[in-house]
């Protein structure tokens, strides 16, 4: 559900895991994370379709977290780089923000590690 005319101006996607991650990886926990917020949140779906639609209204950032526990924090800080402060986060989930996180295994017989995504639409 897109929030009476409110459509996204811009999306920001980030991903972090509790390994250091490339480009390859860091794509990897991106096509998780979005995969896991289309198939399980109607409205991520319908607000992420619009983005797919448009073209430059897609951020992505990724980094390295110690632990995915805190990643709401990291990713506050994370949008504040970005000139973006939100001061009720809970406030906005399942409507303009969304976590995903699992486990996964590094290719190449690598280790297993905690992912995590998050994603704020900013709408207008």
């Amino acid at each position: 559900m897109v929030f009476g005319s409110k459509r996204v101006r811009h999306a920001y996607f980030f991903v972090a895991a509790t390994t250091p991650l490339d480009q390859q990886l860091a794509q990897r926990v991106f096509m998780m994370g979005s995969q896991q917020l289309r198939n399980s949140n109607p409205t991520f779906r319908n607000l992420f379709d619009q983005v797919e639609k448009k073209s430059n209204v897609l951020t992505i950032g990724a980094g390295r977290t110690p632990s995915i526990d805190n990643i709401e924090q990291t990713f506050q800080t994370w949008l504040q780089t970005r000139r973006i402060t939100i001061k009720n986060i809970q406030s906005l989930y399942q409507q303009q923000i969304f976590f995903a996180d699992g486990e996964d295994r590094a290719p190449f017989g690598g280790g297993s590690y905690g992912w995590v995504a998050a994603v704020y639409f900013e709408l207008g």
